[in-house]
């Protein structure tokens, strides 16, 4: 195996990690967990993180060996690129969160619908 097809592999292991699992498992724990209690909400920020970290990290690698900075951007980089700046926006929105209440305002029900909007277009 040649070290471009080695870092191919690399990349397409660390995204399949981070975006195929890590980050729709912490979505699931989201939607599914928060009978668990405030513990949900620990879950789903971590395996957020831990998915995200993955995510960049594989946008890392493909920017440096394959994408502008050592190579040319195609219609998979783009796509790649895109998702990973909808990632990377998500913990911002998630810093963002107004309280939940008793009674949704409506500044917090636009706030669900854009982080969950963008958090399931991302994936």
């Amino acid at each position: 195996m040649t070290e471009v097809a080695r870092k191919k592999v690399l990349h397409g292991v660390l995204m399949l990690l981070g975006w195929g699992v890590l980050l729709p498992a912490g979505v699931l724990i989201a939607r599914y967990l928060k009978w668990k209690g405030k513990i949900w909400i620990k879950l789903h920020i971590g395996m957020q993180i831990l998915g995200l970290a993955f995510g960049i990290a594989g946008l890392a690698l493909a920017l440096v060996q394959f994408g502008p900075l050592g190579g040319s951007l195609g219609g998979h980089g783009l796509m790649g690129l895109l998702v990973s700046v909808l990632g990377v926006l998500q913990p911002i929105n998630g810093f963002l969160r107004p309280n939940k209440g008793k009674i949704q305002t409506p500044r917090r029900r636009a706030w669900e619908a854009v982080h969950k909007g963008l958090g399931w277009l991302a994936l």
